[in-house]
């Protein structure tokens, strides 16, 4: 095995969602005073207290915005395509590069999402789309084409947790099953759910207590599946586009078992999600997992031992 797979943190089925358009109209909404945004941007920045999720997202959102307004919409100008599903083609499965797309599509978008009346919510989505683009850009996502992941989990952010425990908080790298790129064709942009906010979520946690992230696995899943069902919110406010997706797949008997099950899955992290944090502990418990109190310190110690015993004395 490979130095990351050594240890397998927090495994999930992964939530997918809708059969959408192949390619969606686009639409142009009315000009923006660009000066305006500028002075909010210098504005932010000056304040020591920033954010710096939230600022690098404002200034995703100034640059994107001014790509998307036109006066008259003429083809070729003023556009800035966002196809509604990841795929291009029907017949083609999704990538890294165009999940990440598609998640920079969802938070640079203006006006912003029902879900910003959440400030909680809100901010954890923007900090998991900037943990998510880092990853993306340190080439740290991988569909797993050795099979290192088990059948039954997805994706999982992998991390050394022997370094970890020699070193702090060494970062890992997110894993995903190929099989969910492929039910991108069916699943679209709900596959963001858990490469966008369950596993960066579970990356983030780490990179702040790697002992946390490693014994109190319960807590960091109701961490992870809060992040995963707000960005099932944001995406989705009215939960229409997943009712479609519900009769597309589940209820058609051709459907692959894969994307039935997550589509089960999904509607189970939605509601928990909408019933707050009590339900989403419930759910994790349902799900199977399990606590493991002294893990961290038990490989510490297995650490340890070997440097201390070539110690003078020893």
């Amino acid at each position: 095995m490979g130095r990351f797979w050594s240890f397998l943190s927090a495994l999930t089925i992964l939530c997918g969602a809708a059969l959408l358009p192949a390619k969606a109209a686009v639409t142009l909404v009315q000009p923006v005073e660009l000066d305006n945004k500028i002075d909010d941007i210098k504005d932010a920045l000056a304040d020591v207290n920033a954010d710096p999720a939230g600022l690098h997202v404002r200034a995703q959102r100034m640059f994107d915005q001014a790509q998307d307004t036109h006066h008259i919409p003429v083809t070729g100008i003023g556009e800035w395509q966002r196809p509604e599903a990841l795929t291009a083609d029907p017949a083609e499965e999704a990538d890294v590069a165009a999940t990440l797309r598609k998640f920079k599509g969802l938070v640079t978008s203006e006006p912003p999402p029902p879900i910003a009346k959440s400030p909680d919510a809100h901010n954890r989505i923007l900090e998991d789309y900037a943990a998510f683009e880092d990853l993306v850009g340190q080439d740290r996502v991988k569909k797993d084409t050795d099979g290192q992941l088990p059948k039954n989990a997805v994706a999982a952010y992998v991390w050394n947790v022997a370094e970890s425990a020699k070193d702090g908080a060494v970062d890992g790298m997110m894993l995903a099953q190929p099989a969910l790129f492929k039910a991108a064709r069916k699943l679209g942009e709900f596959i963001l759910p858990t490469l966008g906010a369950h596993e960066p979520r579970h990356r983030m946690e780490h990179l702040q207590d790697a002992k946390k992230l490693s014994d109190q696995v319960q807590d960091e899943e109701v961490e992870a599946f809060y992040d995963e069902g707000a960005l099932m919110t944001w995406m989705d406010p009215s939960g229409e586009k997943f009712m479609y997706l519900w009769t597309v797949t589940v209820e058609r008997p051709d459907t692959p078992k894969f994307v039935v099950e997550y589509v089960k899955h999904l509607a189970k992290v939605r509601y928990a999600y909408s019933q707050g944090r009590p339900a989403i502990k419930q759910l994790v418990q349902e799900l199977g997992y399990e606590d493991k109190p002294g893990q961290y310190q038990a490989t510490q110690q297995a650490v340890q031992a070997p440097a201390a015993a070539g110690q003078p004395g020893s």
